[in-house]
């Protein structure tokens, strides 16, 4: 569509986006896809249209209903404009506006989720941009806006974290976050913040080692909560869950030896309450094991 426009300079089609964008919540994303499309080739051509992508990107509001919703081309086309403004980072006016008010899009979506808001899928794919190159004015909308509605904080879980991710080795979105910053917060709100950042961080780091190959330890996340948080109830309880919310197909059994592996690193842990969380989990690990055995065996065997 837009590449048929690409013999015209920036400011011969700056009037056709903004009659676009006038036009309502379809022509938002017709916009967006002719932007894209005339730019694919020249993003430098961007840079005059601006002023077109400020008011685009402040038009993108998740909660409003319409009976064009995105396609996957304009969302892509969104996504891809909106990123290669937030890559300037906060220290640009227009790229720190945008990222504020994604943020507070972010907030929105999960405070009042509705089947007719927007493919949550835009927000998953932005916020690590926007956490990475304007953390220092997204945070604090996004922490602020997790804070006041504590209490739908599951809410967040999936649009902030990766608990479905394969190997349990994917940070989300938060992690980008520095720790300082994500230490800071949860001991400012004890009482939920640990055990959610616990329920949604990445289980293991990969370490490659010269005599094993590539093996499992536990993220850099969970050990500074453990360090942190480790006499919380709530805490050890989140990472438990965590440990057990995968998807899997064939034996299970690797999957919870790698566990059992791990935690026995936890059970001289500095906190006896981290050492005795893990002795327990081992005990349970052993007993999953155990089990999965049996039912690998009478699969085998066509019991099952």
């Amino acid at each position: 569509m837009g590449s048929v426009l690409s013999h015209l300079a920036p400011f011969d089609i700056a009037s056709l986006l903004d009659a676009l964008i006038d036009s309502g919540i379809s022509g938002n994303w017709v916009a967006a896809e002719v932007m894209y499309m005339y730019a694919s080739n020249t993003p430098e051509r961007l840079e005059d249209l601006r002023s077109q992508i400020r008011r685009l990107i402040a038009n993108f509001n998740v909660t409003e209903i319409d009976d064009r919703q995105p396609g996957t081309l304009d969302a892509y086309a969104f996504v891809r404009i909106a990123t290669w403004l937030i890559d300037h980072g906060s220290k640009d006016e227009d790229a720190a506006l945008a990222a504020v008010h994604l943020s507070e899009q972010a907030i929105s979506l999960c405070i009042d989720r509705s089947q007719n808001y927007v493919d949550s899928n835009i927000m998953e794919e932005l916020l690590p941009e926007v956490l990475a190159h304007c953390g220092d004015v997204a945070w604090p909308v996004l922490s602020n806006g997790i804070t006041k509605h504590r209490d739908r904080i599951w809410t967040f879980e999936h649009l902030f974290g990766s608990p479905y991710a394969e190997g349990k080795a994917v940070a989300g979105s938060i992690f980008m976050v520095e720790w300082d910053l994500l230490r800071a917060w949860a001991h400012q709100n004890p009482d939920f913040g640990p055990a959610f950042l616990m329920r949604i961080a990445p289980v293991f780091d990969a370490v490659s080692t010269p005599a094993k190959g590539s093996i499992r330890s536990w993220s850099r996340i969970v050990l500074h909560l453990l360090d942190e948080f480790g006499d919380r109830r709530d805490v050890l309880s989140a990472l438990s869950n965590n440990m057990l919310t995968f998807c899997s197909w064939g034996s299970r059994v690797p999957l919870h030896q790698q566990y059992k592996d791990s935690l026995l690193g936890l059970v001289t842990h500095h906190r006896p309450s981290v050492a005795a969380w893990a002795r327990r989990q081992l005990e349970s690990q052993e007993q999953i094991i155990r089990s999965e055995r049996s039912r690998d065996d009478e699969q085998k065997f066509g019991i099952f």
